[in-house]
């Protein structure tokens, strides 16, 4: 996924505030995103979080890893799709095959709240899913405090069967987003997906 570094201006906000041109990030680094256009939109920030996973000669080649304003925070947990994202591929790292499709989203049922991963992948899912979850969403001590509170139930783990992305894109359209503004995401500020998602 290589930068079109001819369309327009853009430049990369380090997690410091400093400004980087295109040349000056740094492998495996991640980035907010600034863009200037020939049509006047000047240092627009598109809320957009990215990570350099290569290049290609000179061109940083960019992985879409979320949205700066989406965090999910129902009871104090203060969940950020960043830190959602990094969990999310660190327990898929240890899957049998990538999974095509993967979110945590609450489920807001009033008797145990709790956040879901609906996870879409071939192969089995091990037991100890669950429980590697749950300990990797505890390093942020937001969310390990409402768990000890009470305030959230641990993880669940919910494999879709397929087409999970279409359900996801289906549900966000019918709410307004146009199809072109729909992008996965592995943290979701909705609930209820368990009524859109195959299982």
């Amino acid at each position: 996924r290589p930068l079109a570094c001819r369309s327009h201006v853009f430049e990369f906000f380090d997690d410091g505030g400093k400004a980087r041109r295109p040349w000056q990030l740094e492998l495996n680094q991640t980035y907010s995103v600034a863009i200037t256009t020939g049509g006047g939109l000047y240092r627009y920030r598109l809320g957009d979080r990215v990570r350099v996973d290569g290049f290609l000669g000179d061109v940083p080649s960019l992985q879409f890893i979320g949205r700066e304003d989406n965090v999910s925070d129902y009871f104090g947990e203060k969940l950020s799709e960043d830190f959602v994202g990094d969990v999310i591929r660190s327990v898929s790292s240890r899957l049998d095959h990538p999974p095509r499709f993967a979110m945590l989203a609450l489920d807001d049922d009033p008797a145990r709240p709790a956040y879901v991963l609906y996870i879409e992948a071939d192969g089995d899912l091990p037991d100890s899913l669950p429980h590697t979850l749950e300990r990797e969403l505890c390093a942020n001590p937001h969310y390990e405090l409402c768990t000890r509170l009470g305030q959230l139930g641990n993880v669940r783990v919910i494999r879709i069967a397929d087409n999970g992305f279409d359900a996801y894109a289906g549900r966000l359209s019918a709410m307004g987003m146009r199809m072109g503004d729909i992008k996965p995401t592995p943290l979701s500020n909705h609930s209820g997906w368990d009524r859109y998602f195959s299982t």
